[in-house]
């Protein structure tokens, strides 16, 4: 599928098979479908990275299970609380991580 893109040129889309647009506007509906990736994969490394940063604070041998399956909000609490009873963390880092 071909349309014009945001910044005025072309925007090809291949839609895998299965995927049904629906509406009048099939090009609105691709760039509805890429920005929802986009989302989704953006929420995807924020729960990747929140879970590293926890398994690093923890630092115990179970911390990669403890962290399976936990979301974001509770990874996000978890490594505030962490990071301020750690003595070896910068405040500059306990700061944004509190206000996170």
């Amino acid at each position: 599928m071909t349309g014009e893109g945001t910044a005025g040129g072309l925007l090809s889309v291949d839609i895998p098979p299965g995927i049904q647009l629906h509406g009048v506007d099939q090009v609105a509906g691709a760039q509805f479908l890429l920005a929802l990736g986009a989302v989704v994969r953006a929420s995807s490394h924020l729960e990747f990275v929140l879970r590293s940063v926890f398994c690093e604070l923890e630092d115990g041998p179970n911390a990669a299970v403890v962290a399976t399956g936990q979301g974001a909000d509770w990874l996000l609490g978890m490594n505030a609380a962490l990071a301020k009873h750690r003595t070896d963390i910068p405040t500059t880092i306990e700061i944004s991580l509190a206000l996170s």
